[in-house]
Parts: C-alpha cells; sequence; structure tokens
C-alpha cells in the first residue's frame, strides 16, 4: 500500500509537546536574554539568539525524559522548522505599511545598539513615538535575528516560529483530549485552528496582531491541561505566554490577564485550589517580571515619562489612531451594531466605499483580492466567515434540541464558553477591526471542535461538512492570496531596486514613512541622496507608503523603476 504524508507524520516518533514547548522557548529567552543587557547597559548583539535556541534545546531534553530516540527527533523536527523560518522570512519581504514603517524602524535601531530604558531615539527618527513608547517584544526578538543573520527579513522567523509552536502545541492538546479522533482530522482541525486569517496575512509582514491569536491558542489548552494536572510542564508554557504578551502588544497583555481571572474563578468552582494556588504565585511572579524587567520600557518609562503605563494610546495626551480607519457614519454607530456589521461584511477598508453585507454578494469575485490585505477592516475575518458563523450556530442548535443522550450531554460548559468568547467582543473597544479580536475566528471552530464528539445525526454530518468546506476554502483563498502578493512584491522590488543599483550618480529619494527601503538600499550600497522634500512623483514599488523619486531620471511603469534612455 503506498504511503502518504499522513502515514508518514502519524508514524514519527516525535513529541508534538516538546517540539512545542521547544519552539515558544526560543523567542520567551531572546526577551529574557535581552532585558537583562538592556538592564545592564548593553544591547542587542549576535550571540542572543543562537544562545536562546541553545537554551531551547536544553528545556527540550529536561522534558523530554529518558527517550533519546524521540528526543532526537524532535530536535530534527525543531532545528529544520527553525531553519525553514529564517530561510522563508529572507525571501519574501515585508509588504505592509507599519512594518515597513515603524516596525522596521524599531528593529534596525535595537540591532544598531539602542537601549529603550536608558536612551532615547535620534532626533531624525521617523516613528520616535511609537518606537519608544509602545511594547517592543516582538521587535526585540526579530532586532536578535537581524543581529545574528545580518539579514532584517529574517526578523520576521518569529512569526513562523510562533505559528508552528501553537499548531504542536495545539495539537498535542487534541491528541490528549480528543483521541478518538482520527490523525487525519486532528491534522485538519488543528490546520484550520491554526490558520487564522489575521495570522496568515501577517505571517510575511512585521505586523504584530496575529501573536495575540497564536499566544491565545497556546494559553487555553494550556490551562485546561495544567486544570487536569496531566503534566507540570504546562506551568511553564502559561509563564511563557504571560512574559510575551506583557512584552509585545498592551492589548494582549490585557488579554491574558483577563482569561487568566476568569480561569481562576472556574478553578476556584471546582475547587481545584492546590492547582490554583501554583498557578497564582508562578503567573504573578512573571507578571512582575514581565513589567518590571522585560517590560521596563514601555511600562516604567513610561510612567515616568508620562504618568500612564500605556501612553501614547491612554493618558492626558493621548493620540487617536482609529477615527481615521474607517468611514464616518460607521463610528456613529452602537459598538454592538459595528461588530455584527463588520463579521457579516464584505471585506472594506475604504471611507468611501458602500458596506455591503457578504451572505448575497460573496461570490463576487471584485472582492476575493482583499484576502492579501495585512490590515483589512470590516469583513476581516474573510467573504465566506458569516456563512461559517451562521452554519456554526445552526449546528449548536440543532445539537441543543437532538433527543440523543450520553455522547455531549454535559454541554453547558461549552455554552458558557462559547457566550465569554462572543460577550469579550465589547469588554475593549474597536471590536469590528479584525486584527484586534483575532481570536473570535476561533468561535465556530470550537462549534465543530465540539460536535466531533456531541451528536452524530445526518443534519449534524451534513452542517459539519458544509462548514470544513466553507473553512478550507476560506483558509485556501488567504494562503494563496498572500503568497502570490509576496512573491509579486519581491519580484518587483528586486527588479527597481537592481535598476537603482546601475546609476552613476546618487540618486534623489524621498522616503518618506518607508524606513524598509532605506533600510535595503544601504544594504546593498547603493548610493543615494536622501531629501526631506517630496519630489512629486510616488515611489510605489514598494506598496504603501509611498516614496518619491527624482523623475528627471527615471519613470515608474507597473510599479517598477524604469531607467529613462539619454
Amino acid at each position: 500500500m503506498k504511503k502518504n504524508i499522513f502515514h508518514f507524520f502519524s508514524n514519527s516518533k516525535c513529541n508534538p509537546f516538546v517540539i512545542g514547548i521547544g519552539l515558544l522557548a526560543v523567542p520567551t529567552f531572546s526577551i529574557l536574554i535581552v532585558s537583562l543587557l538592556f538592564i545592564c547597559g548593553l544591547s542587542v548583539n549576535p550571540f542572543v539568539f543562537p544562545l536562546s535556541l541553545i537554551l531551547s534545546l536544553l528545556l527540550m531534553y529536561f522534558v523530554q525524559g529518558k527517550n533519546h530516540k524521540e528526543f532526537l527527533v524532535s530536535v530534527t523536527y525543531h532545528l529544520l522548522i527553525i531553519a525553514f523560518s529564517i530561510i522563508v522570512s529572507v525571501l519574501i519581504y515585508d509588504y505592509s505599511y507599519d512594518g515597513l514603517a515603524y516596525h522596521q524602524e524599531a528593529i534596525f535601531y535595537l540591532k544598531n545598539g539602542w537601549n529603550p530604558i536608558y536612551e532615547h531615539l535620534p532626533s531624525n527618527a521617523t516613528f520616535a513615538i511609537w518606537v519608544e513608547h509602545y511594547a517592543k517584544g516582538m521587535e526585540t526578538i526579530s532586532a536578535t535575528l537581524y543581529s545574528t543573520t545580518g539579514n532584517i527579513e529574517a526578523g520576521k522567523a518569529v512569526n513562523f516560529i510562533l505559528i508552528f509552536a501553537s499548531a504542536f502545541l495545539f495539537f498535542y492538546f487534541l491528541k490528549t483530549y480528543y483521541g478518538k479522533l482520527s490523525f487525519k482530522k486532528k491534522i485538519l482541525l488543528t490546520f484550520l485552528f491554526t490558520l487564522c486569517p489575521v495570522v496568515v496575512v501577517q505571517i510575511l509582514t512585521f505586523y504584530i496582531d496575529f501573536a495575540a491569536y497564536s499566544l491565545l491558542l497556546i494559553l487555553v489548552p494550556s490551562l485546561i491541561c495544567f486544570l487536569q494536572g496531566d503534566s507540570k510542564y504546562d506551568i511553564y508554557i502559561i509563564c511563557f505566554v504571560v512574559v510575551l504578551s506583557a512584552t509585545i502588544k498592551f492589548n494582549l497583555f490585557f488579554w491574558v490577564l483577563f482569561i487568566l481571572f476568569l480561569y481562576t474563578i472556574y478553578a476556584i468552582v471546582l475547587k481545584k485550589y492546590q492547582l490554583l494556588k501554583k498557578m497564582i504565585n508562578v503567573c504573578v511572579l512573571s507578571g512582575i517580571f514581565s513589567v518590571f524587567v522585560a517590560g521596563f520600557n514601555p511600562y516604567v518609562t513610561n510612567t515616568i515619562d508620562h504618568k500612564n503605563p500605556f501612553y501614547p494610546l491612554m493618558g492626558t495626551d493621548r493620540v487617536d489612531i482609529m477615527t481615521g480607519l474607517a468611514n464616518p457614519n460607521f463610528f456613529q454607530k452602537s459598538r454592538f451594531e459595528k461588530v455584527i456589521i463588520s463579521l457579516f461584511s464584505l471585506p472594506n477598508n475604504s471611507k468611501n466605499e458602500e458596506i455591503k453585507l457578504a451572505l448575497p454578494h460573496f461570490l463576487k469575485t471584485s472582492h476575493f483580492e482583499r484576502y492579501a490585505s495585512v490590515d483589512t477592516r470590516i469583513g476581516g475575518f474573510g467573504i465566506f466567515f458569516s456563512w461559517i458563523f451562521i452554519l456554526s450556530l445552526i449546528l449548536l442548535i440543532v445539537d441543543a434540541f437532538s433527543s440523543k443522550k450520553g455522547v455531549g450531554k454535559n454541554k453547558k460548559p461549552i455554552y458558557c464558553f462559547l457566550g465569554i468568547l462572543f460577550a469579550s467582543l465589547f469588554v475593549l473597544p474597536h471590536a469590528w477591526v479584525a486584527r484586534y479580536f483575532p481570536f473570535f475566528y476561533a468561535f465556530p471552530l470550537i462549534i465543530l471542535l465540539y460536535s466531533e464528539c456531541a451528536t452524530q445525526s445526518r443534519v449534524v454530518k451534513v452542517l459539519k461538512s458544509l462548514i470544513y468546506l466553507l473553512l478550507m476554502i476560506n483558509t485556501v483563498l488567504f494562503c494563496g492570496a498572500v503568497s502570490v502578493r509576496g512573491y509579486l512584491h519581491k519580484t518587483k522590488v528586486n527588479k527597481s531596486i537592481n535598476t537603482l543599483a546601475k546609476s552613476n550618480n546618487p540618486i534623489l529619494i524621498y522616503f518618506g514613512n518607508n524606513v524598509g527601503l532605506k533600510i535595503k538600499l544601504d544594504k546593498r550600497n547603493i548610493p543615494y541622496e536622501a531629501t526631506q522634500e517630496e519630489l512629486g512623483t510616488q515611489l510605489t514599488i514598494v506598496g504603501s507608503p509611498y516614496g518619491s523619486f527624482d523623475s528627471t531620471k527615471y519613470i515608474e511603469k507597473n510599479n517598477i523603476l524604469i531607467e529613462k534612455k539619454q
């Protein structure tokens, strides 16, 4: 019988939990090491990432135990994933606005000796207010990769590492608690849970919102496992998530603390006092470390300088970043209306474009191009999500009124969990922006997972098949669109940069907000003359943000610079 890829992976002697915790440890150790360097007055250096990798291997050996063969196989997977992450990241350039702007600027300065605890950025820094005062966990990890490899694009490897970590740890969760599922079904569910649209569209960029989804996908199953007392190492994962969340993004840290608060209440109801006491002690210590050591900048420095740890998003001199994101009429809606409209509408970023429901228009191909948009706000989960959401609710209702008993009879926990997940959309403002609340994508997936262990009537089976089909189509469209955009973007950028490299004299360029382009030209030692004044002709070869160039020597055609014939 011909063996397929599923047979290969199902029979490989690796431990998904060991691989997952090893991958998660790499960025965590990177943050811890750099934080200590900062406190000592030092900065990022080329040895941080290799040292973090070595420490992750030691942790894997400690967790694995005496099975040396399984450890070697797990380490092989671990190292191959790290190598794959770096190679793909280098091959595909970041094409996002924020990635080319303040994220790459932060990474550049961190790699080149900036210590955010003791130093301010140079006066010519383009995005000083965001770079200095935002949490910089992902940028710091990316800077360690940049320092080691010499290529700033390699910093995106941390995206792949976190996503692979979430996949392996979630697969381990399914393997432990859903053992009756076939191996193929576990792989399929892991694939669908891991590749949230926000994760897919940001994986090739320096955007960081995806981390909220990937880390919460790690945290919640780990809390469930820890409550059962099955693995003493789950507490390590919980601590890693606390540290990473605090250093990556303000609202991510809030969600982690919010989940831990709800978990504490649930553990008290179940009278799991000993486990809860251990978790609280460890989480409090890791939280204190995260804020006052790993997150000294921005939490402590913001409080000292601006009287608020979450400046510039909060405080007396806060900066409004939301008003310009959507149609002005949309902001007149209530918070509930915004969420419902966003969930059931076609992808839309325009201030002027009419907002349309996805249900009757989802097959219009003119909207499929937005599957590659990094920051789609309204309808950010894709054209098919409204159908997926409705079908999953029908599936839940059908099961609720099923006459069969036994399997799936204890339904209160799942209803409670789904209710909390939906209610969480209204805890913080702006839940209509998919990248700010990426975890809600899991709502229909949780229903689907629950249905696998619930009543299996004919109606349930048909509904499940439809939901699986739409989820797969949605995910494949996102993956395909992002892959094509990444490839085309790199091709255009390289052609234009090669054109600039042939110039005998320095070309006059206004970089605007495009820090990423400047870094690439500097890396290639391409001469240019930077100006602070717009030159009238937009430079669109690297997408948005735009710069401008000396149009007396070059013209732009199909987003590629072409030298004028003399």
